[in-house]
């Protein structure tokens, strides 16, 4: 089903762990494609008492901790969580509408591991 705007990412778990391991990279200084610079505006908070970065969510409002982002589509769901320091993370997508508990409960069990 096609999406447009946000929705319409067309990817796999794959090429977004990929993506993610670059951003790590990025935070370090080690990117050639982002500048740590870049990373550091994407991992600060839009808004005061906000808990989002620029398309990255930090659930414990702790900037040195994980962080997250998931999507959703009719038929689609997926998470990714990434720790910055310990250099860890997954990626999970599931074609299905009404997974998104159980993911949800996948993070929390990756966030405890990881941190």
């Amino acid at each position: 089903m096609p999406e447009l705007a946000a929705a319409g990412l067309w990817t796999t778990p794959k090429e977004l762990a990929r993506l993610e391991v670059e951003l790590m990279r990025a935070m370090n200084g080690q990117s050639a494609f982002l500048s740590k610079e870049s990373m550091t505006e994407m991992t600060s908070k839009t808004l005061q008492g906000a808990s989002t970065g620029l398309g990255l969510f930090f659930p414990d409002d702790n900037l040195e901790g994980y962080y997250e982002h998931s999507g959703s589509n009719l038929g689609y769901t997926s998470e990714m969580c990434f720790q910055l320091k310990a250099k860890k993370g997954f990626v999970a997508m599931l074609n299905s509408s009404v997974s998104s508990n159980f993911l949800n409960e996948m993070e929390d069990i990756v966030s405890k591991a990881i941190k």
